[in-house]
């Protein structure tokens, strides 16, 4: 008789924990998975993303996305800092995408395509870029419907084609290589 007693007494604890457990993991790990997504999501980051890892480390997580900076406010920021000219606006000449190297730049209106051709060779060349290894053989400035500088060479036709969007007095120049 008391053994059986206790053995009931130990499924009753066991069912107590068990459901506990699954208590615990309603009210607050899954919540805490939850709210750390949507936490991330303001902040300017993957909330699906956010999510699993609350789902995996439930308070962790959601502590770990409250410290995230926040990508949106700092976006806005440094919106307000160009608008007001506090922040100087400096844009990368050269990245890597997809394999290719992406070039941009900016020319004043009135340029020649020898002043384009010289500003795009000196940009290459502080990239590590030399130009003259690709023979090039002619460069044509293109006003038609939309602004494009082509550079031709021996072995590729049109081996760099730029694309131009007015700005004010300003032509932006970008493209790949």
């Amino acid at each position: 008789m008391v053994l059986i007693d206790s053995q009931s007494k130990i499924r009753e604890i066991n069912s107590f924990f068990v459901i506990l457990i699954v208590v615990v993991f309603l009210f607050l790990w899954l919540p805490a998975g939850f709210y750390s997504g949507e936490v991330a999501h303001q902040k300017g980051y993957s909330g699906a993303s956010w999510v699993i890892g609350g789902l995996l480390f439930g308070f962790i997580a959601l502590i770990a996305a409250a410290g995230l900076p926040d990508r949106k406010l700092r976006k806005y920021i440094r919106l307000i800092g160009e608008k007001q000219n506090a922040i100087e606006i400096v844009k990368e000449k050269f990245k890597l995408v997809d394999g290719n190297t992406k070039i941009s730049f900016s020319m004043p209106k009135d340029s020649s395509k020898e002043k384009i051709y010289k500003e795009l060779v000196d940009l290459l060349k502080d990239g590590g870029c030399k130009l003259e290894k690709y023979n090039v053989t002619s460069y044509n400035l293109h006003n038609k419907l939309d602004k494009k500088f082509v550079v031709n060479s021996d072995e590729v036709d049109q081996l760099i084609v730029l694309y131009g969007k007015e700005k004010g007095n300003q032509i932006n120049w970008s493209g790949r290589i």
